[in-house]
């Protein structure tokens, strides 16, 4: 999942995910998690059933993260890791979450008990924190648009300048182009390639 879908895909996390009571953590398959949720709402405005699963995979290679209803094949002899993550996390309450989009990181807000924060990083995993690093959550610096267009490696010091959205800013038209990207620094996009 890149950064800019990432981005949108936030505030449903928070909506769905803020209230729920947390149940337990398991790890099917290496670097996937799924924790159990309870009370979560739905994503939408439907009559779907609510989410009782939060899903992701994390660490290198692909990072996603969805709710579903369904519950994934836990491995009958969990990891210590597992065990030591449900200590801590069974039946706490989710009060809010934070993102930090351009990092790809999500930080669950939870009621009182060892660790303040929930944090499912992309690229280090999953962790309790009771401080969130400086700058978690913030906005981050965006290169010009001409930076954007000529540099092929502009993603090596600007991590969300995806490559797909380098390419879109470098195919389009210039003025097509550049309002583009100024709605995708405005967080204004409206659709995804996936």
């Amino acid at each position: 999942m890149e950064a800019d879908f990432f981005r949108s895909l936030l505030p449903l996390l928070s909506r769905t995910l803020t209230g729920a009571r947390l149940g337990k953590i398991a790890f099917p398959a290496p670097g996937l998690f799924s924790l159990g949720l309870s009370g979560a709402c739905t994503p939408n405005d439907t009559d779907a059933s609510p989410p009782k699963y939060l899903h992701g995979r994390i660490g290198p290679g692909r990072f996603f993260l969805f709710v579903s209803a369904h519950k994934p094949t836990f491995p009958p002899d969990p990891p210590a890791k597992a065990m030591w993550l449900r200590k801590r996390l069974s039946d706490r309450r989710i009060l809010g979450a934070l993102g930090d989009w351009p990092a790809r990181r999500l930080a669950l807000c939870l009621s009182q008990g060892e660790g303040r924060f929930f944090v499912i990083d992309a690229k280090s995993g999953l962790s309790l924190a009771d401080t969130l690093p400086d700058g978690f959550g913030g906005e981050p610096d965006w290169p010009d648009f001409e930076a954007v267009r000529r540099d092929p490696d502009i993603w090596q010091s600007h991590a969300h300048i995806t490559p797909r959205l380098r390419k879109a800013v470098a195919t389009l038209p210039p003025e097509q182009a550049r309002d583009f990207y100024a709605a995708v620094q405005r967080g204004e996009v409206e659709g995804y390639f996936v």
